[in-house]
């Protein structure tokens, strides 16, 4: 039994041996090698923990570190209106645009005739406010829907207003937001009110009607 533990004490000891050897080695290699791979290695591991760096890891790494990659872009984060162009996100949209009248208003959004500043186009901007409980959707679905109908030759109706879409004239023009508020831009119809509108139709109709009945009158 003596000779047996003599002999598991010798190969336990004989490990022990062997691996503080290995560490010595690898101390030594250490201290040799340049202090410029050093530097490397250190930074390729902060790349990889998500700081940044010049490793593989996460290049957006730790922006509040205060340190930031100079090839990496900032974009701004959307959310769910990922359709919104970049550029048209904004602390205050008019700063592109001017105002020039109001032309309508509802309990959370107003329509308002407004000039571009960069090339005094004139249009209509519908404004609806952010912390609305449903204008949120109503944005997402009413830039959708206008996308999808320009360039088509037909009217797209709502509660508030007639708009005009076709081939020449496309009314959708953009959309924007700022931090109050999400925009719609379209083109301006100039056309008059929408009773005008409709008196005109009725004259029409009259007059094809009397139209109708004189010539019927004349076959008799």
């Amino acid at each position: 039994m003596t000779a047996q533990s003599d002999r598991s004490t010798g190969v336990g000891m004989t490990n022990i041996e062997a691996a503080r050897k290995k560490k010595d080695i690898v101390e030594k290699e250490k201290e040799k090698e340049p202090e410029s791979k050093i530097e490397e290695k250190k930074e390729a591991q902060v790349g990889n923990n998500g700081t940044p760096g010049n490793g593989t890891g996460n290049e957006t790494g730790n922006v509040n570190s205060g340190l930031q990659r100079p090839d990496l872009k900032i974009k701004i984060n959307k959310g769910k209106f990922h359709f919104v162009p970049d550029g048209h996100v904004l602390a205050n949209v008019y700063t592109l645009f001017d105002v020039e009248k109001e032309l309508g208003r509802g309990a959370s959004c107003r329509v308002l005739r407004v000039s571009r500043k960069s090339d005094k186009k004139l249009m209509a901007m519908k404004e609806m406010k952010r912390d609305d409980r449903w204008n949120p959707m109503l944005f997402e679905q009413e830039v959708f829907m206008l996308q999808k109908l320009a360039g088509t030759q037909t009217y797209y109706i709502n509660i508030q207003h007639i708009i005009l879409l076709n081939n020449t004239d496309n009314s959708y023009e953009d959309c924007y937001m700022d931090d109050k508020n999400f925009y719609v831009c379209t083109t301006l119809c100039t056309g008059g009110e929408l009773f005008a509108f409709f008196c005109l139709l009725n004259d029409k109709h009259k007059k094809k009607k009397k139209k109708k009945t004189v010539v019927q009158h004349n076959q008799m």
